[in-house]
């Protein structure tokens, strides 16, 4: 996790990032692409990935795809 309050590209708030590994680490190993989040919307995101059952890599990134254009769009309206 950096120390250094960055913006939280989903978000909008100041605070300490994480990584997100787009293809779970569970089943891919860290492998894959990574994303920086805050913790909320990390841990937000993590509540979306159903663990029951190994995700193809396109249902991980779509399921990533999903959750962002969601925080997007609430950002979008919470600034109107």
């Amino acid at each position: 996790m950096c120390k250094t309050p960055k913006i939280c590209p989903t978000c909008g708030n100041k605070k300490p990032l994480t990584r997100h590994h787009i293809y779970p680490c569970q089943w891919y190993h860290g492998a894959g692409p990574t994303y920086k989040l805050c913790r909320d919307c990390h841990s937000e995101l993590e509540r979306y990935i159903p663990h029951k059952w190994v995700l193809t890599t396109r249902e991980c990134m779509d399921i990533f795809q999903s959750f962002i254009n969601l925080k997007k769009a609430v950002l979008k309206c919470q600034n109107f």
